[in-house]
């Protein structure tokens, strides 16, 4: 028997994905090149418009994808401009997974990353 889909609602404990100050944004981009290295939103986003475009995704603004796991579905939202630097380039797509159990996270992602994923684009 599945379990029902609780409402969604943002964690806020994934700074693995800000910007690490004080370092310079050039910087940051060309190392989300490096094997290991997680995707980064732009310093120019604050936190409550990165929860903002995370749920936003989820409620309805991004497109659905098949996920391989049954209690995780998946998304992803382009955007006019970049909003963070993924695999050594800016990129104007994010990446968000909603759980069975409510939480959302998301991050940049380039359009290459999200075709392996399973994303139709």
């Amino acid at each position: 028997m599945q379990l029902p889909w609780r409402d969604p609602y943002w964690v806020a404990d994934r700074p693995k994905h800000w910007p690490p100050r004080p370092e310079l944004w050039r910087e940051i981009i060309q190392r989300t090149g490096d094997k290991g290295v997680p995707a980064r939103y732009s310093p120019d986003l604050s936190l409550t418009e990165i929860e903002q475009m995370e749920m936003a995704c989820v409620l309805g603004a991004g497109i659905e994808f098949d996920s391989p796991e049954a209690h995780v579905r998946y998304f992803f939202q382009e955007f006019e401009n970049s909003i963070g630097a993924s695999a050594g380039s800016l990129v104007e797509h994010i990446y968000v997974e909603y759980h069975q159990s409510g939480p959302v996270h998301g991050r940049p992602i380039s359009i290459e990353e999200l075709r392996r994923k399973g994303a139709d684009l």
